[in-house]
């Protein structure tokens, strides 16, 4: 199949979305399906160029604009001549189906494009009002959810199928008033590369003394780990102010990983209330890196209260770590109480309150790592992928259906 892939946020950008396509796009070339991605344009001009992480992938960049300071690294792409440029790119690669993932201006002419052409369109939803709104006023948050989810559902309902990742984000459309066919197909996790290979004791041979020296971490403390953008929306706060009081009655410590826009104002915070080396902050790191803190650590925090489902927590799963995750949206779908982890309110006091609960469960850690192993299983891309393929082959076949009987 020929597959178009449209995101208005994509690789080099890192967030949930951008990071689940670029794993579409690799998942899809590596099934032996011809792929292009169509973004913005990482500066105010058109760009093609192959996909870094899969070279056989020409992304076709459009040009756009940044809208610091309101957010780090979104960026608009103007209307202004977006459609024919969108219309040459059809017509070039010719697609079989289109994929979008967000309802913003580069997929909305996707939308449009594929429905010109009669080319069926998919889109996956990553998207809920409460990761936009810390960026406005507090004040607006109620008149601009009505805007966001009315922009959002006047292009998913027109949509061939809505691909929700979880059952709760299926929740969330329908009860915005989705009316669209959808259907649960997971964003999806590559299982070979977080498969916990590299047990912690084995780093003492393959680097780990250089990790924990590299990113300031203490050895022999038990360790707590968040990884994610460090926005408002991703509540980094509650993380820290949960280990500023639970490291009152324990020795801990936590480990955060990530950039983002309000990373300053979390380091002043851990500042203020933690003592020294409670709360460390990696920064970005490589992936190679990464996947070492992941084997490193004793317990992950997903502390985002409004996950569609939660990519951290699956890698973290994969790992094979025990899970503490907010009782929001998604994540509890991901933990079963007692069995993987704990779910906690999204407050300071009850995630504090767990954190030492996990503390008097160590000895249960290891058996809660293979549950969270098990339990992701069925997340596995080729078996994500495998729905992915099908769903695009009854809606192409529909529409060849549909064009042999006018």
């Amino acid at each position: 199949m020929r597959v178009l892939i449209a995101n208005d946020s994509y690789l080099p950008q890192l967030n949930g979305a951008a990071v689940a396509s670029h794993r579409l796009v690799q998942g899809l070339t590596g099934r032996g399906h011809q792929v292009c991605v169509v973004a913005p344009g990482t500066s105010f001009r058109d760009e093609e160029h192959p996909d870094p992480g899969c070279p056989e992938v020409t992304v076709h960049r459009i040009k756009s604009f940044p809208v610091r300071p309101f957010h780090p690294e979104l960026r608009i792409t103007a209307w202004a001549g977006t459609a024919a440029k969108l219309d040459r790119i059809f017509r070039r690669f010719q697609p079989d189906i289109v994929h979008i993932q967000n309802q913003f201006i580069v997929c909305n002419g996707c939308l449009k494009q594929g429905r010109k052409l009669g080319i069926p369109v998919v889109g996956t939803n990553h998207f809920m009002p409460e990761n936009i709104l810390p960026y406005f006023p507090r004040p607006l948050w109620p008149i601009m959810s009505a805007i966001l989810w009315k922009q959002c559902l006047g292009v998913y309902d027109r949509l061939d199928c809505v691909l929700a990742p979880s059952n709760s984000c299926l929740d969330v459309l329908k009860t915005a008033g989705l009316t669209a066919p959808a259907r649960v197909i997971s964003n999806g996790i590559d299982l070979r590369r977080f498969s916990r290979s590299l047990a912690p004791e084995s780093f003492l041979d393959s680097g780990a003394d250089s990790i924990l020296e590299k990113y300031g971490i203490r050895r022999d403390v038990p360790t707590f780990l968040a990884v994610g953008r460090l926005d408002r929306d991703k509540k980094v706060d509650l993380v820290i102010r949960a280990t500023a009081n639970a490291v009152v009655s324990a020795d801990l410590q936590t480990v955060i990983v990530g950039k983002g826009r309000d990373e300053a104002e979390f380091l002043e915070l851990a500042r203020k209330l933690c003592p020294d080396g409670a709360c460390v902050f990696t920064g970005f790191v490589p992936d190679d890196d990464l996947d070492c803190l992941y084997a490193l650590a004793d317990v992950y925090i997903g502390a985002g209260a409004a996950e569609l489902q939660g990519l951290a927590v699956m890698e973290a799963m994969a790992t094979g770590l025990p899970i503490l995750a907010a009782n929001s949206v998604a994540l509890p779908e991901l933990v079963e109480e007692g069995v993987n982890g704990f779910l906690f309110e999204p407050n300071v006091d009850d995630l504090a309150a767990k954190m030492l609960l996990m503390l008097d469960f160590r000895h249960c850690w290891e058996h809660m790592g293979l549950e969270s192993k098990d339990a992701i299983q069925r997340h596995d891309m080729p078996n994500v992928l495998a729905h992915i393929e099908q769903l695009y082959e009854e809606l192409i076949r529909a529409h060849w259906d549909q064009a042999r009987s006018r």
